[in-house]
């Protein structure tokens, strides 16, 4: 590593989260230049593909067949047993912010038609693959920050297809790509509709601009869960629940919680809620508010999220 600041001047940090099979890394740092060499990759034994989404600020990088510049949200691989020479952080010179994803060979090289001729291809950040993959890898950061649930192994299989679907899958592969691609994308746009529940213009063309995707095959992704407007709705819905049973909001009336989650009215809200889960909103709240020293009644709260 070779910086190109004065030393000084020179700062990096720098954040690991183990998701599946890989490790994915946050970074920022002042300008420099990375360089494995080949008697640096024959010390180690890292047998791995890393895979760069710059935030802020270039990358360029070079190998002995290709050299790539990557700008703010385009993705490049890099085979970690071949040599490379990257420079982070151009041309801007106030430095990189990036996100990077250690991918194990294993998991990845079955999946491509070329597993040795990736080293420094790129993806670009305009393209469809390239779109998903970058809302994959910023999904995973903002899930592992939040206290619910994360399903890293799932997150690494939909980044793997990704890749390869920008790379190219393999013969044996792409016997099954499509339905590999089509739950990869499908959860990627479900985790950017859980993150913009807030936004009153989320619907299907905010979606299709964010996404390179077509309104009649985001359409076709969502038929089996009830169609987008119901999905999104049902999302809202299980927020509102939260928002009912959770001491953080009892101060909210129900009209406060019915705008949060972007309900028109307090009636369309109390409709929506007993049509998705048998009771009203009010009954809810009655049934987690401690009463004469008692607990909330869990068994009831738990019958009633289930449905």
């Amino acid at each position: 590593m070779l910086p190109r600041a004065a030393p000084d001047r020179f700062n990096a940090t720098g954040a690991t989260l183990q998701i599946g099979s890989g490790l994915l890394i946050e970074g920022q740092s002042s300008p420099l230049v990375y360089e494995r060499a080949p008697v640096h990759v024959a010390r180690t034994s890292i047998d791995h593909y890393q895979v760069y989404l710059p935030l802020h600020g270039g990358y360029q990088i070079e190998t002995r067949r290709r050299t790539v510049t990557l700008k703010p949200g385009d993705i490049g691989i890099i085979d970690m047993i071949q040599p490379s020479r990257t420079h982070a952080g151009i041309p801007d010179s106030n430095g990189t912010h990036f996100l990077s994803l250690v991918v194990p060979r294993a998991t990845l090289a079955p999946l491509l038609a070329s597993p040795d001729s990736i080293h420094g291809m790129m993806i670009r950040g305009d393209t469809r693959h390239g779109a998903m993959l970058r809302e994959t890898l910023l999904a995973a950061r903002h899930e592992s920050h939040t206290s619910g649930p994360f399903d890293g192994a799932t997150a690494m299989q939909s980044a793997a297809a990704l890749v390869a679907a920008g790379a190219g899958w393999s013969a044996d592969a792409a016997q099954s790509a499509a339905q590999s691609l089509r739950q990869a994308t499908l959860g990627t746009i479900m985790r950017y509709i859980e993150q913009h529940l807030d936004e009153p213009d989320l619907d299907a063309d905010k979606i299709c601009r964010h996404f390179p995707v077509s309104r009649a095959t985001l359409y076709r992704f969502f038929e089996p869960h009830g169609g987008l407007i119901r999905h999104i709705q049902h999302r809202r819905l299980h927020r509102a629940f939260s928002m009912l049973i959770s001491p953080e909001y009892r101060h909210l009336k129900l009209i406060d919680i019915a705008v949060d989650c972007n309900f028109a009215s307090d009636a369309t809200f109390v409709r929506a809620f007993r049509s998705n889960y048998g009771v009203t909103p009010g009954e809810v709240r009655a049934a987690s508010v401690p009463m004469q020293r008692q607990e909330p009644d869990h068994d009831i709260l738990q019958q009633i999220q289930s449905l």
